[in-house]
């Protein structure tokens, strides 16, 4: 074989990885910092998952996925610990983590699309039947939504508390606007 054969195989092959790869799709995303105070993530994220998990929501998962910041060398090895809530192809990442002298809460609602879905719907006229949802499918994910956001909430409000700190402001704890 020539090795202008094997060059031409391997950039197929990557090509084909690249697009069926999924891709992820950033809805929207929350944060709320506290100035001067610790918690324990690790409690916080009990406390969220404890909250839904009683909400008995159809469909979820939860698992625990590890982040390293790409931005700092391994050496450093600066992990966060994220709590994956995930239903269907909608995902929450949230982060409770400390920040100097101070915590911050934060999520991300995101969507994986996989395979060919992603590179179908690059054509406009196939990409606006697949985007097309039933209200029933809106709002479901409207309700995922809403719930998490209220558990993430409700583990705040209960941490803010036994701290004897304020709770959140009407402004802060508002559902933020999704992306689309």
């Amino acid at each position: 074989m020539s090795i202008f054969y094997l060059l031409s195989l391997a950039l197929l092959a990557f090509l084909i990885w690249y697009l069926l790869r999924y891709n992820i799709i950033v809805h929207s995303n929350w944060f709320q910092p506290f100035d001067k105070l610790q918690f324990s993530s690790k409690e916080f994220y009990e406390a969220v998952e404890k909250s839904l998990r009683e909400r008995e929501l159809p469909n979820i998962s939860f698992s625990r996925m590890a982040v390293v910041d790409k931005l700092r060398t391994v050496v450093f090895d600066d992990r966060r610990e994220y709590l994956c809530v995930t239903r269907q192809e909608y995902r929450f990442q949230v982060c409770a983590a400390p920040f100097g002298n101070g915590f911050f809460v934060s999520y991300w609602f995101l969507e994986r699309e996989q395979g060919w879905v992603g590179i179908v719907k690059k054509i406009p006229i196939i990409r606006f039947l697949l985007e097309f949802k039933t209200f029933y499918q809106l709002d479901t994910e409207s309700m995922y939504r809403s719930f998490v956001h209220m558990c993430v909430l409700e583990a705040i409000d209960n941490m803010t508390t036994d701290k004897g700190v304020r709770g959140l402001t009407d402004y802060e704890r508002r559902l933020p606007k999704d992306k689309r």
